[in-house]
């Protein structure tokens, strides 16, 4: 079997260089023989492994405030943290505005106001640190999976 097959197969699951690359399978895989290179590729669709560009693009940059990139790494329960976060930023406001109103506290509408900020600014630094760290756990949970299958 070609390695060049199972390194276009990998391609897009890897850094194209740097930690956790393609580079460092290679003397991995030529060490083989057919029939392990053969096992290898029939395992490679069972290991889930994760594009690393959707996980970036889809997952964390665009629906990032919404954790979703969380999700897709399999970290649940920061996922839903993030999910919680960016909720709160909708629904305190109005919530600390309804209840000042029907007391009449102005105080209380403020403190919603402040609170549902305080949020926001969490939620978007949380957004930016995942922007730079989550690509680099799903190259590094995709390189432990097939180093496993290897």
């Amino acid at each position: 079997m070609d390695t060049n097959f199972i390194y276009t197969a990998l391609k897009n699951k890897l850094a194209p260089n740097g930690a956790y690359s393609i580079d460092e399978l290679k003397t991995e895989i030529e060490a083989l023989n057919e029939t392990q290179k053969a096992n290898f590729m029939q395992k490679l669709p069972s290991l889930n492994l994760k594009n690393y560009v959707v996980v970036f693009w889809v997952g964390n940059f665009i629906f990032g405030m919404f954790g979703v990139a969380r999700f897709m790494v399999g970290d649940k329960g920061l996922g839903f943290a993030k999910l919680g976060l960016y909720l709160g930023m909708f629904l305190l406001s109005p919530i600390f505005t309804f209840i000042g109103a029907s007391i009449n506290s102005d105080n209380l509408m403020a403190i919603g106001g402040g609170l549902s900020f305080i949020c926001f600014v969490l939620a978007f630094i949380w957004w930016l640190v995942d922007l730079f760290i989550l690509g680099k756990k799903v190259r590094k949970q995709n390189y432990d999976k097939i180093i496993q299958a290897l």
